[in-house]
């Protein structure tokens, strides 16, 4: 118990050092995006347009694999860490790992986490959960939140990129045969309020693509 106040810290200290690199790589990932090719005439070359800058394909590739490393590290420490058993403090960890990090690496994973911690029965956590999900308004005040999950220009091109697809979120929260993560909780094993939640966040999914 003495511990715990510096142990948290430390956690808290390496969330915002981890937060800090990630929002640094995705920086890097925006400028090698944004490096102008040379302008080609496609009429006379059509092929010269399908060339790529094989040194921007390595760079992105290492960035990829260096953000895909860190998700697979951390998937299944949440995970335990947000099991009802653990402590308060343990789950109110992992939601925030989730909702500032990890939701950053792999929002489909990340978003089945929060949608099973929208569940917990401390009201911190749950609405950390949430938050994350768009779902913390009074049901009604649905349409507000619709317009936040449409891409836009002034959202970052790397959340607009690699944005799950309804699809894969139906997969990864509700399950299907081809689930490869039958071990973790699946939405007919959440809390009823977690289930609430993730039928919300779900149809905000649904609606925002349609859009």
């Amino acid at each position: 118990e003495m511990l715990r106040p510096r142990a948290t810290s430390a956690l808290d200290a390496l969330l915002g050092g981890y937060v800090r690199v990630v929002g640094f790589i995705t920086e890097k990932e925006k400028l090698l995006r944004s490096e102008k090719e040379p302008v080609v005439n496609v009429v006379a070359n059509p092929w010269a347009a399908n060339v790529s800058d094989p040194v921007t394909e390595v760079k992105k590739a290492k960035y990829d694999v260096s953000m895909e490393g860190l998700s697979l590290s951390l998937l299944p420490l949440l995970w335990n860490a947000s099991r009802r058993t653990q402590s308060k403090s343990s789950r109110l960890a992992a939601a925030r790992w989730s909702s500032e990090l990890l939701l950053r690496l792999d929002n489909s994973n990340a978003y089945h986490l929060l949608c099973f911690l929208s569940g917990d029965n401390d009201a911190t956590v749950n609405m950390i959960a949430k938050q994350a999900l768009g779902v913390d308004k009074i049901l009604g005040e649905d349409n507000s939140l619709v317009s936040d999950l449409i891409p836009s220009e002034s959202d970052e091109i790397e959340a607009v990129t690699n944005r799950a697809t309804f699809g894969m979120l139906m997969d990864t929260i509700v399950g299907s045969q081809s689930s490869t993560n039958n071990r973790r909780p699946k939405f007919a094993d959440f809390h009823v309020c977690a289930q609430a939640a993730s039928l919300r966040f779900l149809l905000l999914s649904l609606f925002s693509e349609e859009s």
